[in-house]
């Protein structure tokens, strides 16, 4: 899954990992920050399901 910084709260930290829900939280209180998105933890998780290394 893949959100916006629009689409992230703080309370997302477990969602968007803190780096994700930091900027989700300036861009909500109209700090300058790039445009931009996370892929969610889940998503990561996701993708790497069944990879072997």
């Amino acid at each position: 899954m893949i959100l916006n910084f629009d689409e992230i709260k703080k309370e997302d930290v477990l969602l968007a990992g803190g780096k994700g829900a930091n900027l989700g939280e300036m861009t909500s209180a109209n700090i300058n920050v790039p445009s931009g998105f996370v892929i969610t933890s889940d998503g990561y998780r996701d993708f790497f399901k069944g990879k072997q290394y």
